[in-house]
């Protein structure tokens, strides 16, 4: 081979690794991009998982056993959270329970860190919490895992109807 030509084999050889590598590169960020999109339908799952376990649950404790008229007879927001003897998610039987609980559940071998709020939201604008007791409460769900660009959450707000 003459000079011309190695110089064009090795040219050749050096677009081709380039558009190898290239290649390659594409398919390990869109393995990623999956990979990541599968983790947040997981945390979606999760969240929402939670949020329909507390719809199960009473609204607030004080109404489990009768009618409350006015947000003053409900739990007071700094009582938030499970009462004595609730310390499992399956001994919850109101909303507020939820306040503070959180869990680790392995999915495929990644772990999901899951976080819940309780607060009662401001009847006006519901998603701003309210400094006192109301008609409405709102549960939000944080989830946390390494999949994630970003932690999902998810919130929702049940409201007591008179």
């Amino acid at each position: 081979m003459e000079r011309a030509q190695w110089i064009e084999a090795v040219g050749a050889l050096l677009v081709l690794g380039s558009l190898t590598y290239g290649a390659f590169h594409q398919v390990g960020t869109a393995r990623q991009l999956a990979d990541r999109e599968q983790a947040t339908v997981v945390a979606v799952g999760l969240a929402r998982g939670v949020l329909e376990l507390c719809a199960l649950r009473a609204f607030d404790e004080r109404s489990l056993s009768r009618w409350c008229s006015h947000p003053a007879e409900l739990t007071p927001p700094g009582a938030l959270g499970p009462e004595v003897g609730e310390g499992e998610f399956v001994e919850f039987d109101d909303l507020d329970d939820f306040h503070g609980w959180s869990r680790v559940d392995t999915v495929g071998g990644v772990p999901y860190q899951l976080e819940v709020r309780v607060y009662y939201a401001d009847p006006n604008d519901l998603d701003r919490p309210a400094s006192g007791a109301t008609f409405f409460k709102t549960v939000q769900v944080l989830v946390h895992s390494p999949g994630l660009a970003e932690p999902v959450r998810l919130k929702r707000t049940y409201a007591y109807f008179r």
